[in-house]
């Protein structure tokens, strides 16, 4: 590994360490177990008289009474339903202690956005805004089978944490609008972090994917990572989210299942909206669209299918087929920011309009906001090969250090690209540059 990632593992390393001599010279000499959670927040076991803490992220504790232990089905059922009659468990940190296999049962999201409401601050939405730490444990067993929106493991969540919980790949998921594996729609400062979704996901309508459905709100998506094949049947598909809005963030993620669905559709994300960030992702799967919009437009990347904000740090290397136009190696129609990037997967379409790296980068007028979005493109790269065009068509700006490579060339790239990329030198991704997380 690199200096970087080193240097982050030591900085957590001290912090816990630092995090521990303080809590020894709180409660003196009791022998203390802590464990960290990956995203800053710890739990904490005191040894003798057997109490135990969840520490956040923001420092805040959370004791014994707020602590909800789960042991099988039948206890997650009851949380289930505890949430769905209106107990949000804000507050409090329910940790998964076991795998648990659901067994093919019909599964009710945790978190009920009823099909009759319009917006997630109804008040007679049931959302989660607890924690919930599924401790490195697996859901499997999971069935949906809905045209009903908001659908996953949980359904809405505002204002909560999910982490370290896995979807097994037993589960199948089939949903409508907002249909993800892990979350269907997570809204107004939700955190999703190190989750991994291994089931097939169908959505219906808008907003499909593997992780979250939809993700709005300075919400966040981080270290986590699909597997599952995911199919979409309206606008909005991709492996991590069907979309991002106002002011939400992807960041280390990866995508390596096949992606399906009918326009703007990406490895990571359908749509990136306005004020959003993906930063630190890679994509290795397959992504196809098979239907063209009503302007002959597929709007399908390696990474993003539209991206309207900021893309930064991203590789694609998986195989690009496009239905119409707009299709590209790393985003199919460019309205945003891209930065730091390349794509070495082919891309291909029935239309013209395609590009290694983007397939359309140009400046759009959005009445709604009374702005203007110009697509701009700096430091991105393509292998010699994968398309006959850079982009594939530009009205916006692109500056002069974005080109073509050859193999030995691109392999080179990783101090180019920046500190976010690192030399493959375990020959992870075929010699290219990797990330500094992977």
């Amino acid at each position: 590994m690199g200096s970087s990632i080193d240097d982050e593992g030591l900085q957590e390393k001290l912090d816990e360490e630092s995090f521990k001599k303080e809590l020894k010279n709180q409660f003196g000499t009791e022998e203390l177990e802590v464990i960290s959670n990956g995203d800053g927040s710890f739990v904490v076991n005191i040894g003798k008289s057997g109490k135990k803490y969840y520490i956040n992220n923001d420092k805040t504790i959370v004791d014994e009474e707020n602590i909800i232990e789960i042991n099988n089905a039948e206890e997650l059922k009851q949380f289930r339903d505890d949430v769905n009659s209106g107990d949000t468990y804000e507050g409090k940190v329910v940790i998964l202690k076991n795998d648990i296999n659901l067994n093919g049962e019909n599964w009710i999201p945790i978190g009920n956005y009823p099909v009759e409401n319009t917006t997630p601050d109804d008040e007679t939405n049931k959302p989660f805004k607890g924690t919930f730490d599924g401790n490195g444990h697996k859901i499997d067993g999971v069935q949906i089978n809905t045209t009903d929106k908001v659908q996953g493991i949980f359904g809405l969540v505002t204002n909560g944490k999910i982490l370290n919980l896995t979807l097994g790949e037993i589960s199948n998921i089939n949903g409508g609008a907002a249909t993800g594996g892990i979350v269907g729609y997570a809204y107004n400062g939700t955190t999703i972090n190190n989750c991994y979704n291994y089931a097939n996901v169908t959505g219906s309508s808008l907003h499909t994917a593997g992780i979250s459905g939809i993700v709005v709100q300075n919400s966040y998506i981080i270290n986590s990572h699909n597997y599952g094949n995911i199919v979409g049947k309206n606008i909005n598909t991709g492996g991590i989210a069907g979309a991002i809005q106002k002011n939400s963030l992807v960041e280390n993620c990866s995508n390596s299942g096949y992606i399906l669905g009918t326009e703007s559709l990406g490895g990571i994300l359908g749509t990136n909206d306005y004020n959003s960030n993906v930063d630190k992702c890679f994509n290795s799967g397959k992504i196809e669209a098979n239907v063209a919009n009503q302007y002959n437009n597929s709007n399908v990347g390696g990474i993003i299918g539209i991206n309207i904000a900021s893309v930064s740090n991203c590789y694609n290397i998986g195989e690009i087929v496009g239905k119409a136009n707009n299709s590209g190696g790393i985003i199919g129609l460019n309205r945003g920011n891209l930065k730091n990037s390349y794509n070495t997967g082919n891309v291909s379409s029935t239309q013209t309009i395609i590009g290694a790296v983007v397939g359309n980068n140009n400046e759009f007028f959005d009445s709604t906001t009374n702005m203007t979005y110009s697509g701009t493109i700096d430091n991105s790269y393509a292998l010699e090969g994968s398309a006959n065009k850079l982009f594939g068509e530009n009205t916006s700006v692109i500056n002069e250090n974005c080109s073509f490579k050859n193999s030995d060339e691109l392999k080179s790239l990783y101090n180019i690209l920046g500190n976010a990329f690192e030399e493959d030198l375990e020959n992870k991704n075929n010699g290219y540059p990797i990330l500094s997380w992977q």
